[in-house]
């Protein structure tokens, strides 16, 4: 080995061997990545115990004289057929790398707390499910995982390829990668409004594509069949809001090309490093005023803040809702199936505003825990499940002919046992690659729509950054503070977006005080502060 190759490689041992010395102490990591766990200890020193890396080398890489046993933790439940699936893919694992691996499952009734322990206590584990909601960020920060940089171009350089720079510095935590995204096909946000269509026909009412024709189609169906349930209210305690109407998107804000930040500092893509103050604009004066007029009109009812709705507008429970796509389907095969004389249509939010953004790459991925025995060995695995079209769809679909057939269209089909194995059943949702996996013909469909809004996206600038949650916010000098402020959106602005209040200007004051009292300038400036770094650090 030479020239660069050889001073990646020299700087790979060193790194080891200074791994073999350190054990990871950290128990019970809690909170989320805006709450730092305290409970979160730094990494210790400690000679005892300690593993030592086999550093010795060929000249075409890592020594593989040795065969090792990895250890893969997948987050959810295994299927019954895993064991069976797990030997297949060992006897390619043994003639390719020469190792084999034990796949691990954290269940979906434990998961969180399982995937600590496994992290903090030392147990075995080569691999590792990660995700932005499983706190990526807040684990990578506190090195619950081994640095892949210098892996990525020595045992990983395919892997590398399958990602452009923009993607890989959206994996960085402290200038770190830490984790591997899935190349599965991008997906976009893809909000639809959905709504009976066959009520808009019945009545012939306006199609509604914008906040005047959407009042106008509620007002239709209201006069015309005033025991209708229209909205089915969703309340929830954040940072943004309480009472939501259409699942998270009020009114309209659906409408704008805003993307919903916290403390109302909402993103426009168009200049993302300023931020848009909602509670402070005219726009949240019109919405509130709107939802008030709502809420006169009946279009739902008095006791909304207390009523748990009784369905969803499969079934009768509403006329319009929000949702995704996937969401969408269900909802349409519910339909089909249960009132064939009904109909769905929708609008997608992204193309109304002409702004799209990607799911964030940390969404799903795969790390190599930092107590790892074997890391280049798991990382030259990591590189077979993500680019051998055999390894990557027998963990993701199980044994062809089997559990999944393959039809004339490249469709994956439900095999004779499938139910051992169903699709996608590992649960390995981060090892996919949109060149070589397989998908239903059934989301065709929504695989179409998402390849549109891609096209939306490269228009706004940013075709492969999600910027707001990119974002990694510290909240610790205001925590106090922000405790404060959700309990003040629970009493004041709940009631304010639920329309049920008799004065809607009076109201927006009384809460703009309150959450002034509660720390909102220090939140919003402290927040603002973090938002122009991070900004600046990324170019937006």
């Amino acid at each position: 080995m030479k020239g660069k190759k050889m001073m990646q490689l020299k700087k790979l041992v060193t790194i080891c061997i200074a791994a073999s010395m350190l054990t990871l102490s950290f128990a019970g990591c809690g909170g989320n990545e805006n709450e730092k766990d305290s409970q979160v200890s730094d990494v210790e020193s400690s000679q005892e115990g300690s593993t030592v890396v086999d550093t010795s080398t060929e000249e075409n890489g890592p020594d593989l004289s040795e065969q090792v046993e990895l250890v893969f933790y997948l987050y959810g439940d295994a299927p019954a057929d895993m064991k069976k699936v797990e030997d297949k893919i060992n006897e390619i694992l043994l003639e390719k790398i020469n190792a084999t691996i034990s796949f691990r499952h954290t269940t979906y009734t434990d998961a969180l707390s399982k995937y600590k322990m496994v992290l903090s206590s030392g147990e075995d584990c080569d691999l590792i499910y990660t995700a932005n909601w499983l706190e990526y960020a807040n684990l990578a920060a506190k090195q619950a995982f081994y640095p892949l940089d210098e892996l990525l171009d020595t045992c990983m350089p395919e892997v590398k390829a399958l990602f452009t720079e923009e993607v890989w510095n959206a994996m960085r935590i402290d200038g770190t990668i830490y984790s591997v995204p899935d190349a599965g096909r991008t997906t976009y946000g893809g909000r639809l409004h959905v709504w009976r269509e066959d009520l808009r026909k019945k009545y012939d009412l306006p199609v509604p594509d914008t906040f005047e024709n959407l009042e106008a189609y509620l007002e239709g169906v209201k006069a015309n069949e005033p025991e209708q349930t229209l909205i089915a209210r969703n309340t929830s305690t954040s940072t943004t809001s309480t009472f939501k109407t259409f699942d998270g998107v009020t009114l309209k804000t659906f409408y704008s090309p805003y993307q919903k930040g916290y403390y109302s500092l909402d993103v426009d893509y168009s200049n993302p490093s300023e931020l848009f103050d909602y509670w402070h604009s005219d726009l949240f004066k019109e919405d509130m005023e709107a939802m008030k007029r709502w809420a006169d009109k009946g279009f739902w009812s008095k006791n909304i803040l207390s009523h748990k709705p009784e369905g969803d507008i499969s079934n009768g429970g509403e006329v319009i809702t929000n949702c995704n796509y996937a969401q969408y389907l269900t909802f349409r095969e519910t339909v089909e199936k249960e009132h064939p004389d009904w109909e769905l249509a929708y609008v997608v939010r992204e193309e109304l505003t002409g702004v799209a953004t990607p799911q964030h790459p940390t969404t799903d991925g795969t790390a190599i825990a930092f107590n790892s025995k074997n890391p280049e060995r798991a990382a030259m695995a990591l590189q077979l499940f993500m680019t051998d079209a055999e390894l990557e769809r027998l963990l993701l679909y199980g044994i062809e002919g089997e559990h999944y057939t393959v039809d004339a269209n490249g469709y994956y089909v439900d095999g004779p046992q499938n139910a051992n194995y169903p699709y996608e059943g590992s649960s390995a949702w981060s090892l996919k690659n949109a060149e070589i996996d397989l998908i239903k013909e059934s989301s065709q469909e929504m695989y179409d729509l998402h390849a549109e809004l891609g096209e939306i996206a490269k228009a706004s600038g940013y075709p492969m950054v999600d910027i707001l949650s990119g974002f990694r916010e510290d909240s610790s000098a205001y925590s106090a503070e922000r405790a404060a402020l959700v309990s003040v959106l629970v009493e004041y602005l709940t009631p304010l977006q639920a329309g049920m209040v008799e004065d809607v200007d009076a109201a927006i004051e009384e809460f703009l005080e309150a959450a002034e009292t509660a720390g909102l300038s220090m939140i919003q400036d402290s927040y603002k502060e973090q938002w122009a770094d991070y900004c600046e650090q990324y170019g937006y």
